[in-house]
């Protein structure tokens, strides 16, 4: 993934996420992050939190590899992708998220 800045990333973000099925798998594999996160906190059990951050990271990272089959943007830059990832959750929240994806020229958009 070659960018230059992070509207270019977000648009390839878009791009590499253009499945719902990879979109759901996100959204839930975040559910359980902070779910995890929150519970260990409370729990004091630091266990909890990676355990379910792992499984968080399995849940969206196999939407890369059984949906799109392409590579995580994580790889590409972490920051950005963590900015995008939360991007696209508010983007959904909002039921804006299928106007971006139209506006990227993509398919698949929730409608």
């Amino acid at each position: 993934m070659s960018t230059e800045n992070f509207e270019q990333f977000w648009g390839q973000y878009l791009h590499d996420h253009a499945q719902r099925g990879t979109r759901a798998l996100h959204f839930f594999g975040n559910a359980v992050g902070a779910a995890a996160l929150v519970l260990g906190t409370i729990r004091l059990n630091p266990m909890i939190a990676l355990i379910g951050l792992g499984l968080g990271y399995i849940a969206a990272w196999s939407g890369h590899i059984l949906i799109e089959r392409n590579s995580p943007s994580m790889r590409a830059n972490p920051l950005w992708a963590l900015q995008c990832e939360v991007r696209m959750l508010r983007f959904w929240l909002s039921g804006r998220l299928g106007q971006e994806i139209a506006c990227a020229g993509l398919d698949g958009g929730p409608k």
